[in-house]
């Protein structure tokens, strides 16, 4: 099983590592909204998302882990065993 995230991590600019992250702060808010606009347009597939998040799994997780991982907004995708191996090293 593998987990995936698109992220849209990357609003540094010059400075930004001075600003208080509060919402009360003009700077932050504008940050925030330049990356909800960022992932508005990554959801529509408009822009592509800058970073991918992976997770690969070998062996299934627990119904517990999986949840908690569609929660934070992880696409599971499940893999089929290969029919092939027969005598796999895991």
């Amino acid at each position: 099983m593998i987990a995936i995230k698109k992220l849209n991590p990357n609003f540094w600019f010059p400075g930004s590592e001075h600003i208080k992250a509060d919402r009360k702060e003009k700077a932050f808010r504008h940050i925030l909204f330049r990356k909800k606009i960022r992932d508005f347009f990554s959801s529509w597939g408009i822009l592509p998302s800058q970073t991918l998040s992976i997770a690969v799994f070998k062996i299934m997780p627990n119904e517990f882990l999986k949840k908690s991982l569609i929660e934070e907004g992880y696409r599971l995708v499940e893999i089929p065993k290969n029919p092939h191996i027969k005598h796999p090293s895991y």
